[in-house]
């Protein structure tokens, strides 16, 4: 009986510490994060707020494009990545990476935005490869990497 009770009792401490730990990793932003983020974003849909050591992310949708946001303490947007297609893509970086991969497909696109302003990593592919290629929002472009198919 007695060791049956220290079983459940050791359950029951695991059980606490999980539900802190959750609570803390998903603990909700400031105000003033959630004003700003409210504000910018009014249409934003499926949003889902995580808590790290420094930052405040925040998930979401808008326009069914996917979106994720860093933000600091104090509300500032460290770094954001949006996930679009072809189309949202600058005029000046279509139109180069039309030129230079002209025979490669537009899989995905992934816009990357911090202090340093926006660049884009473009993932295409053709019959034998993927390509990733980097982009600055005036269409300077390089391969980053390239993989075979299997």
């Amino acid at each position: 009986m007695k060791r049956n009770f220290l079983s459940i009792k050791k359950i029951l401490l695991l059980v606490a510490m999980a539900a802190l730990w959750l609570s803390q990793a998903m603990a909700a932003p400031t105000d003033t994060v959630l004003r700003l983020f409210s504000q910018a974003f009014p249409d934003a849909k499926y949003t889902r707020w995580v808590e790290d050591n420094e930052y405040y992310i925040v998930s979401f949708t808008r326009d069914e494009t996917q979106c994720r946001i860093w933000y600091d303490k104090a509300g500032t947007l460290v770094y954001a990545l949006r996930y679009c297609g072809e189309s949202e893509l600058p005029l000046s970086v279509l139109l180069t990476v039309k030129k230079e991969y002209a025979d490669k497909h537009i899989a995905g696109v992934t816009e990357l935005t911090n202090k340093n302003g926006v660049s884009y990593e473009l993932l295409l592919s053709d019959n034998k490869k993927w390509y990733v290629v980097k982009s600055s929002s005036d269409g300077d472009m390089y391969l980053k990497y390239a993989m075979k198919k299997q």
